[in-house]
């Protein structure tokens, strides 16, 4: 339940912007921004931003949108610590890990359980075999070929 005093057209539009990534729902989105939100807003309870509701549930398109805004938050972390790349890369999101990729999106980076995107997909696959294993594979190859080398 939100606070009374929070629950103001500002906090309303912020949550409708992240509810519209989450669903894929362009023209909620585009109506938000109509409104000039905070578009690295994030929800109360979840620390989540519009970016990392459109990579948790694969909204390639919107993840793009959102990407080619002025001031988006690529490396922004929720409250578990975990960033848009983790959330995609957990889902086997491709497209949105490689678009997150491209603009620069840190593969180092790591949750509050000291896990990387790399280590959240290892985990998903894990000695088992599932409709998801080839788009597992595929996310894991993008993250390895963005590691940065370690000296020898």
């Amino acid at each position: 339940m939100l606070h009374p005093a929070r629950d103001t057209l500002k906090h309303r539009v912020e949550r409708h912007l992240r509810q519209s990534a989450e669903c894929g729902d362009m023209q909620g989105i585009v109506a938000a921004l109509d409104h000039l939100v905070d578009l690295n807003a994030v929800a109360d309870h979840s620390q989540s931003t519009a970016l990392m509701n459109a990579a948790e549930q694969g909204r390639v398109e919107v993840l793009r949108f959102l990407l080619d805004q002025e001031g988006i938050d690529v490396q922004g972390r929720n409250a578990n610590g975990n960033s848009a790349l983790m959330l995609a890369a957990n889902g086997a999101h491709v497209e949105c890990v490689r678009a997150l990729l491209t603009k620069h999106a840190d593969v180092r980076a790591r949750n509050v359980s000291a896990q990387n995107a790399l280590d959240l997909v290892r985990v998903r696959v894990r000695g088992k075999r599932t409709p998801l294993t080839d788009r597992y594979v595929q996310v894991s190859q993008l993250l390895v070929a963005k590691m940065p080398v370690l000296p020898s």
